[in-house]
């Protein structure tokens, strides 16, 4: 194992280890802004095609915000496979799970998440 720079990387043999934490040096994945971080560190490895852990431990909150920011937009520039590059760890959450769906949704199909949308707004209105 190789410890660089507050643990953001954690090596195994054939995988690497990025702890949302120290990317975003906090413990609330609330703002979008940290959602491009983690994007923007990704993006090295998944451009590679290289494989990557991406570990929520020690994250309190996560908002569909940094959801669409960091795998959204992987997402978008990939494509569905490119979930085959990461294992998710520590995503214990329903919530998080649910708000990791809607961002592939979105990406993946912008006309269901118009329609989806439009099904919200119509309860309000």
């Amino acid at each position: 194992m190789i410890l660089r720079k507050s643990i953001i990387y954690l090596h195994r043999i054939d995988m690497t280890t990025l702890r949302i934490t120290d990317i975003i040096g906090t413990s609330n994945a609330i703002l979008q802004k940290f959602g491009f971080l983690l994007f923007d560190k990704l993006d090295i490895f998944c451009g590679k095609g290289d494989k990557v852990i991406i570990s929520f431990e020690g994250i309190n909150a996560v908002t569909t915000g940094f959801m669409n920011a960091s795998f959204g937009n992987l997402y978008k520039k990939y494509g569905a496979d490119i979930e085959n590059l990461w294992e998710l760890k520590d995503l214990i959450d329903d919530d998080w799970k649910e708000k990791l769906e809607d961002a592939k949704m979105i990406a993946l199909s912008p006309e269901k998440a118009k329609i989806a949308t439009k099904a919200i707004d119509d309860l309000f209105n």
